[in-house]
């Protein structure tokens, strides 16, 4: 039998393909392929549950609706589907249960909203009013996440989240439509040229036409090969890969971040914060500068003026910190070493050591914080050190253990 799908056993395979061929005569081909896109794309986003049991509640679900759908398949279908499979999910993996505290009802309900309305599936709705709902629950996550990252800084979990909740209603009034769609601008443009091939001019004009990110087009335009496009398909797929939708999701951690860091900085008395950067003028939000990836899209919002916008807003430098004192040997040899470790790594190190960071972390604080083993913390910390060890010299390596207080 042929492959269904990379993403899916062969055990759910045959199970689909066994329940189709049970209803081949009131279906036809585009029902086939829409149920098994439907299926692969909630094994791939609804992490909390069994690809085995999505797998069954899609087909039990159908077969309980197809017959009273036969004769006119449409969207509706497909959500009355969609809701019906993730509805008997939630029902099978997540507790119906009280809870001692509200952090555990919160959670509760996040894990609840995002099997009905699992990761990234606003990313193909309209941004209109009528879809807020599901843009928003759709990131509720993305508060976690962030929030999490801010722990131990003086302020409850829930404050954070709440703060951040605060920061995403904010996107979604920011957003930006029009930015939303610049990659489809493009491509629509170069689908109605009447060439099938491009020069370097006329497809560096296309994207001139259609660029909204001033910032970013001369770094954008410096990407098209200069012998240009042999056809339209390279066209399109150059477009794909190097042009960026702006997604709510990238512009709303965007808000989110910036939301928390404001309101940690008016809280900043009871965060500690060492008195030789206070002495500068430095504020919380001047201090935190952990790695700004999307957990769920492994986006760095740079590709969005929102970004700025956000940060322009919310985060503002002090102007009388030493230009000299920010520029450093520290900074510069641990910004230089720090680049060739992943996100992950990159921020233990930082909690561990207090670099840009109120304070030192505790292993077992930053496991908390990270939501990882102390164990993995601890590998992550060795892995690092060794990586530092094989990237610098003898004596800047002496200055930054010094620095660290390590031992050389």
């Amino acid at each position: 039998m042929k492959r269904i799908s990379n993403n899916l056993s062969k055990t759910s395979e045959d199970k689909i393909k066994k329940f189709l061929d049970s209803i081949s005569e009131i279906i036809d081909d585009n029902f086939y392929t829409e149920f098994i896109n439907t299926i692969k794309f909630d094994v791939k986003n609804i992490k909390d549950c069994s690809e085995r049991s999505i797998v069954d509640f899609y087909i039990e679900s159908c077969d309980d609706i197809i017959d009273d759908w036969s004769d006119n398949i449409c969207k509706e279908f497909w959500k009355t589907l969609k809701r019906e499979a993730r509805t008997k999910l939630v029902k099978k993996y997540v507790p119906d249960k009280s809870f001692d505290n509200n952090i555990d009802i919160y959670f509760n309900e996040v894990k609840k909203e995002y099997i009905l309305h699992p990761m990234n599936e606003s990313e193909d709705l309209e941004f209109i009013p009528e879809n807020k709902e599901i843009f928003i629950k759709n990131n509720l996550k993305l508060v976690i996440d962030c929030a999490k990252r801010y722990q131990n800084l003086g302020l409850p979990l829930e404050d954070l989240i709440q703060t951040g909740n605060l920061g995403l209603m904010i996107a979604w009034d920011k957003f930006d439509t029009e930015k939303s769609k610049l990659r489809q601008s493009i491509l629509d443009n170069i689908s109605q040229y009447p060439k099938d091939s491009f020069t370097y001019k006329e497809a560096s004009q296309i994207i001139k036409d259609n660029f909204k990110y001033t910032k970013l087009l001369d770094q954008t335009l410096m990407k098209i090969p200069k012998e240009g496009f042999n056809s339209k398909n390279d066209f399109f797929e150059w477009t794909n890969t190097n042009i960026k939708k702006a997604s709510f999701s990238s512009i709303g951690f965007s808000w989110i971040r910036a939301t928390i860091t404001q309101t940690l900085n008016k809280f900043s008395n009871i965060v500690h914060v060492p008195k030789s950067a206070l002495d500068k003028g430095v504020k919380v939000a001047n201090i935190i500068r952990l790695d700004s990836i999307n957990p769920h899209t492994n986006d760095n919002y740079t590709d969005n003026t929102m970004y700025d916008q956000a940060n322009e807003e919310f985060l503002i430098e002090d102007e009388t910190m030493d230009t000299n004192e920010r520029n450093n040997l520290f900074k510069d040899l641990t910004n230089k070493l720090f680049m060739k470790l992943n996100p992950l790594d990159r921020r233990i190190i930082k909690k561990r050591f207090g670099i840009e960071y109120p304070f030192e972390m505790s292993i077992q604080e930053i496991a908390e914080n990270e939501g990882i083993s102390t164990n993995k913390v601890k590998a992550s910390i060795n892995n690092t050190m060794k990586i530092i060890s094989n990237n610098i010299n003898a004596q800047d390596k002496e200055t930054l253990f010094e620095l660290l207080n390590l031992k050389y």
